[in-house]
């Protein structure tokens, strides 16, 4: 928010501006955990098969799509999209 607000001035326009980075920024976080949460707790052959794609998926692109670096690289310029859903569930 600071930067912003350095680098405009404009509390409207800072504030519109945060809200909408921030949106965008934990949206990428809620879709990485349920795609975690898919492949750690859930059972089943169904499970199964989404784990072996996923590992299968590593092999070309550890990164999955940058999602696998999320922790380390955080969420910028990611975008939790369908595509990047099948990136990282090897689809």
């Amino acid at each position: 928010m600071s930067e912003l607000l350095i680098a405009d001035g404009d509390w409207d326009r800072a504030t519109s501006e945060y809200a909408r980075q921030r949106q965008a920024y934990y949206e990428v976080l809620r879709a990485y955990d349920r795609w975690c949460a898919l492949l750690d707790a859930e059972e089943g052959p169904e499970a199964d098969r989404r784990r072996e794609l996923n590992a299968a998926a590593r092999e070309p692109d550890p990164t999955l799509g940058g999602f696998a670096t999320l922790e380390a690289r955080g969420p910028d310029e990611l975008v939790p999209d369908e595509e990047a859903r099948r990136i990282y569930f090897g689809e």
